[in-house]
């Protein structure tokens, strides 16, 4: 429980795991952006894309569209942002999550969810992501699902016309995560079980997510 708990907070680099300095976090994060995105897709608006990775990671869990990034950040146009966004995710910075729907092109076209590739770092470069530890645990929880399933083209969320939502969705299992049990009110989630009575539906504290992935009672 020790070592999640650092994990938590310090993420998974071993260098700032062990260093406990979130300053050299910030580092990897400059290394990545500009060795590996900005000079290797020749992006020439460096401003940009730099404001973007910082908007991403101060929007960790949040959906999404190529329209609401270009004008929330003011860049030239919505291919510019698809662009952006496929370098940042090519180069495993950030990962996206599409909407569940039997419908592949509703998929395509829905806003997506973001997720970063470490939540410390993610902490380090944002503006405001630090105070919501319920986004970082969902985030930390999207990695966990990503190792074990190893496809994050089989990993979606659910959202309702009514704007109900579930976390996670993976074959037959769906995931809904926060940090405090409290928060959970099943009454949210009936729309959902009785759309996909197929679909298991689990929720998961910060307790329960020590217990089903990592073993460790509480």
């Amino acid at each position: 429980k020790k070592f999640f708990n650092e994990y938590f907070r310090y993420g998974g680099f071993p260098q700032a795991l062990l260093s406990k300095d979130t300053l050299i976090l910030q580092q990897f994060f400059q290394d990545i952006l500009y060795r590996d995105v900005i000079a290797r897709y020749a992006i020439r608006n460096i401003k940009e894309i730099r404001e973007l990775a910082v908007f991403l990671a101060s929007n960790i869990s949040c959906s999404h569209s190529y329209r609401n990034i270009q004008k929330l950040l003011n860049i030239s146009n919505q291919t510019t942002v698809k662009n952006y966004l496929e370098a940042l995710t090519n180069v495993y910075l950030f990962f996206t999550v599409n909407k569940f729907d039997f419908s592949v092109k509703k998929q395509i076209y829905n806003p997506s969810r973001i997720y970063a590739v470490d939540i410390a770092m993610s902490n380090a470069i944002s503006v405001e992501f630090s105070s919501n530890k319920g986004r970082k645990l969902e985030n930390l929880v999207y990695i966990e699902l990503l190792r074990r399933y190893g496809n994050q083209d089989d990993i979606f969320f659910w959202k309702s016309k009514t704007g109900k939502e579930v976390d996670f969705v993976i074959g037959k299992e769906a995931f809904e995560i926060k940090f405090d049990g409290r928060q959970f009110k099943e009454k949210k989630y009936t729309e959902f079980q009785s759309a996909y009575p197929g679909i298991s539906l689990r929720m998961l504290d910060y307790s329960g997510i020590l217990a089903k992935f990592y073993g460790f009672g509480v």
